[in-house]
């Protein structure tokens, strides 16, 4: 018996076991049958592994993905119907376009006509064109010779500026010896802003040229140029306008030594302009808002134009060009200046006005050959006693700052001849002020100064004394001008456009206007 039931039970084993086999078997095939997008038949196969096991799990695991086959059946036979209905409407588009198609032979038939036509009407054309070609060669060929002429006439006119003799390159043809002899007494020619297409020819024949000044001729053909800048001695300076020194052929640029750039949207000095070491004069046109240190490269610099530029601050660089001769940097946003400035032992001219200066490094008293400081519009309120070291100054603007007072080294600049001082808080001026005794032009207005020093009413160059706007005192101002009027006789305006005087013998004041008591002095109204 026992045997018997040991029999049923391995044969119902086996049957599980090859039921089992046959739904993996039919499952597998499936899975392979739904990857090829065989999905009807994956349904097939995934139906008869079900009928091959009683498990729950895999009756629904089986059932997923019949449900899955049947969803992308679905989705097939709608994609069928939905490319059915685009066929037809294709077919339809395709009849129509074949009846536009059509419509358009015949269009293309009657444009061939009008083709034809326009291409007599072309060939007629062309035949005019070649006409009107031939007046155009024969325009320019006048054009070439008429701006041949402007060039030669603007080259009259700079030698004429420097000889009175010149009477013109055409008029002294047959006159060679004298043209000769004043081309040869020509050193510099001033060409600016004469809208100047091309570089005359002419100026090779100045064989002691050292200067061309050709600035604000920005239409100038540099190529067309080239031969005649080949030919200009070594050491002829050449001053141009430009957008971009790359117009200039990369072989010409060495004969270059002035650029004013002309391009007002650049923030910064290109670096092809830095290259350029042999420059002499750099302005830019450009609100630059930086300035790269690497401007130390242009050390053959004897003017630096920056004005209305936003600079806030500049290199310690500036310091190495040691040929610098002007510097101007009025009109930007500097609030200090580099010690290195000092270094400049060449400058003669240095434009501050309109910054935003606190102060002046004692450094600046290095400036051995400045002639020339103005520091108008500023926010000064001391000048370092090194200002005196400037043996050689000139002119010394301050009008509109912050000044209470001077520093008794003012009075070692004895060769200033204009001082100006106006719109200060200046109330005293220093004793020292009686040794500036080249002044000839002072402007004092603006300030709280009750009493002048009557040391200046002894100035035998004195030719304006500007006072508008001073709280002075009429006893000490009367005493002033008595002594004034010992050495010159004195003149006395509230009228500013009469600032300048070249007649020694007299000296102008210039005061609010009021009553006058005195009446040996000459009043002017």
């Amino acid at each position: 018996m026992k045997k018997i039931i040991l029999f049923v039970f391995i044969f119902f084993a086996v049957l599980v076991g090859k039921a089992q086999s046959n739904f993996d078997i039919l499952y597998n095939q499936g899975v392979q049958q739904q990857k090829k997008g065989l999905y009807y038949k994956a349904i097939k196969s995934y139906n008869a592994a079900i009928l091959y096991t009683s498990d729950k799990t895999k009756k629904e695991k089986a059932k997923t993905k019949i449900d899955f086959c049947a969803k992308k059946l679905e989705g097939l036979r709608t994609t069928a119907e939905n490319a059915l209905k685009t066929a037809k409407v294709e077919k339809q588009k395709a009849i129509e376009a074949q009846q536009e198609a059509e419509q358009e032979r015949q269009k293309a038939e009657d444009a061939l006509k009008i083709a034809e036509q326009e291409r007599q009407k072309a060939e007629d054309a062309l035949k005019i064109a070649e006409q009107e070609k031939l007046k155009a060669e024969i325009a320019l060929n006048r054009a070439k010779v008429m701006q041949a002429k402007v060039e030669t006439a603007m080259f009259d006119k700079a030698v004429k500026e420097r000889n009175d003799r010149w009477q013109g390159y055409v008029q002294m043809w047959n006159a060679e010896e004298e043209r000769n002899e004043i081309l040869a007494t020509i050193d510099s020619l001033d060409l600016r802003n004469n809208k100047l297409l091309c570089v005359p020819e002419e100026v090779l024949e100045c064989p002691n040229l050292k200067f061309i000044d050709l600035r604000q001729n920005k239409d100038i053909d540099w190529k067309g140029a080239e031969k005649i800048l080949q030919k200009l001695g070594e050491n002829v300076d050449v001053y141009i306008s430009i957008e971009n020194i790359d117009s200039v052929p990369k072989h010409l640029q060495s004969k270059i030594t002035g650029i004013e750039l002309l391009n007002v949207k650049l923030k910064e000095i290109p670096e092809n302009i830095l290259r350029q070491k042999q420059l002499k004069y750099l302005k830019i046109n450009a609100k630059i808002s930086k300035l790269s240190p690497e401007i130390e490269n242009l050390t053959n610099l004897t003017k630096l134009d920056l004005e209305y530029s936003q600079l806030k601050e500049l290199p310690k660089e500036i310091g190495k060009l040691s040929s610098l001769k002007e510097l101007n940097l009025a009109r930007n946003q500097l609030k200090h200046l580099p010690v290195e400035i000092g270094n400049l032992k060449k400058l003669e001219k240095l434009y501050l006005s309109k910054n935003q200066l606190k102060r002046l490094p004692n450094e600046i008293g290095g400036l051995k050959s400045l002639k020339e400081l103005d520091l108008r519009s500023n926010k000064l309120k001391k000048l370092p006693r090194e200002i005196g070291n400037l043996w050689d100054l000139e002119i010394l603007r301050l009008t509109q700052n912050q000044l209470d007072e001077l520093p008794k080294t003012i009075g070692r600049l004895r060769s200033l001849m204009l001082l100006s001082l106006s719109e200060n808080q200046i109330e005293k001026l220093p004793y020292e002020i009686f040794k500036l005794n080249k002044l000839e032009k002072v402007f004092l207005g603006g300030n709280k100064i009750e009493k002048l020093p009557t040391s200046m009413a002894k100035f035998n160059n004195l030719k304006v004394l500007y006072l508008k706007g001073l709280p002075l005192e009429r006893k000490s101002f009367t005493e002033f001008l008595k002594i004034c009027n010992r050495n010159k006789t004195v003149q006395i305006t509230d009228n500013q456009s009469k600032w300048n005087n070249d007649n020694n013998e007299y000296v102008r004041i210039i005061i609010d206007k009021i009553e006058f008591e005195w009446k040996k002095y000459k009043f002017k109204d």
